[in-house]
């Protein structure tokens, strides 16, 4: 595999040679192709640098000798007239070999250096080849003249290896966002289920209290034994679930404590979090539904897994109500001097005058699927209308009829939810 790459590298350092400027004497050319070869050198570490110079060189070599065969005939001083500069790149890739060995953290001032140094170096070599002793007749010039040439490619390789390194970056930072996207929608909805199983728990106590009470009640008259002992099995039964949802909650809350820790985020991030996962949702669902949403004024908040939970509930309810190829759903915010207000509407099959004053009722539901039987949890929007009520102290009110859609108006006071950035 290395030694593929160190070919490939050859080759197209050896193509980028044949574009150059001629300088001082005859077949003395500034190519740029150093500026490639010098960034492979960089990108790749792991590549044997003293391999990879001799193999550029005899690339590079083995090019001229074909391009300038495809002009003329190739004789004897054509193979020694592009010798010096197959020295130069051998001497280049020697040179950068050993002087920046000792630069393991790659620091790009000193590989500035170097590269300057192998530059100018590996130049005075070919130059001295192809100039012998009429080299000291001009010597400042030459050497004034290859020392900026150095240090102009070397600015332009430091240029390409700060660039890739920030492409990197960006990449990195955008992947990172993209995990953040998944692990926020994620977690949203973990704690959607914790909440349930939180309020679960108060059910269970309420429960495991009425059974305590049923026994001592029953436990007052000697002839019903049987029952006492069964409603004694009932509230141990119910106390053991109930540690066991305690557990479970202790356990998830210290993975949140520890690894989740919640940052503020702005309402414009977090609606184009949920503006892509409802996206997905539609797309994996098959349906031609469009979602248009109108923001108001942004602002930054620790709220938005209640926000996610909120928006996400309401909105695939929204989903599963529409039939149909033109199903549309409108997100509105807007605000007032005390309060954040969110208006979801949607043309869906709308909801039975007599079912509304159950909507936000657990367990309720209008989805039935009719081939199986099966009915759907009825959690969504009663864990909506707690979320709204008990955790952020605002409102909801809705408006349908029955195939004309629903209007959802929440009203959430602004101080549960802005914080200072």
């Amino acid at each position: 595999m290395k030694i593929r790459k160190t070919l490939e590298i050859a080759l197209y350092t050896a193509l980028a040679a044949q574009i150059s400027i001629n300088l001082f004497v005859k077949d003395f050319n500034i190519a740029f192709a150093i500026i490639l070869f010098a960034v492979y050198m960089y990108v790749f570490p792991d590549l044997n640098r003293v391999f990879l110079g001799i193999t550029t060189a005899t690339a590079v070599y083995l090019g001229r000798i074909g391009v300038y065969g495809l002009s003329g005939d190739i004789t004897r001083n054509t193979l020694y007239m592009f010798l010096p500069e197959f020295f130069f790149y051998l001497s280049f890739g020697i040179l950068y070999s050993i002087l920046n060995k000792k630069n393991t953290d790659y620091d790009k001032e000193r590989l500035f250096v170097i590269l300057t140094c192998c530059d100018f170096t590996a130049n005075m070599i070919e130059i001295y080849m192809r100039m012998k002793t009429d080299l000291f007749e001009d010597f400042v010039r030459v050497t004034v003249t290859l020392f900026v040439v150095a240090i102009i490619r070397s600015a332009i390789v430091k240029l390409v290896l700060d660039t890739i390194d920030y492409y990197k970056l960006f990449i990195l930072k955008k992947e990172h966002e993209e995990r953040y996207r998944k692990l926020l929608w994620l977690t949203s909805r973990i704690k959607m289920e914790m909440y349930w199983i939180e309020k679960t728990s108060d059910n269970i106590e309420s429960v495991m209290s009425k059974a305590y009470s049923l026994f001592c009640k029953i436990s007052q008259d000697e002839e019903q034994d049987i029952l006492e002992d069964l409603a004694s099995s009932v509230a141990k039964d119910i106390h053991e679930i109930k540690k066991e949802y305690n557990l479970f909650i202790r356990g998830v809350e210290e993975i949140y404590g520890n690894k989740l820790k919640d940052r503020a985020m702005d309402f414009k991030e977090i609606m184009f979090i949920l503006k892509e996962s409802m996206e997905t949702e539609i797309i994996s669902r098959g349906q031609n539904i469009q979602v248009y949403y109108e923001l108001g004024n942004d602002f930054n908040t620790c709220k938005h897994y209640y926000l996610m939970s909120i928006f996400r509930n309401i909105i695939t309810n929204s989903i599963d109500a529409i039939k149909g190829d033109s199903g549309k759903i409108f997100f509105t915010h807007k605000e007032d001097d005390e309060n954040h207000i969110f208006i979801l509407r949607d043309n869906g099959c709308g909801i039975k005058e007599e079912d509304k004053e159950f909507i936000f009722h657990p367990g309720f539901s209008t989805k039935i699927d009719y081939s199986t039987g099966s009915v759907n949890r009825g959690l969504g929007l009663s864990l909506v209308h707690d979320l709204i009520k008990k955790e952020l102290k605002g409102n909801i009110k809705i408006e349908s009829r029955l195939n004309e859609g629903v209007i959802l108006y929440i009203s959430i006071p602004k101080k549960a939810l802005e914080v200072n950035q």
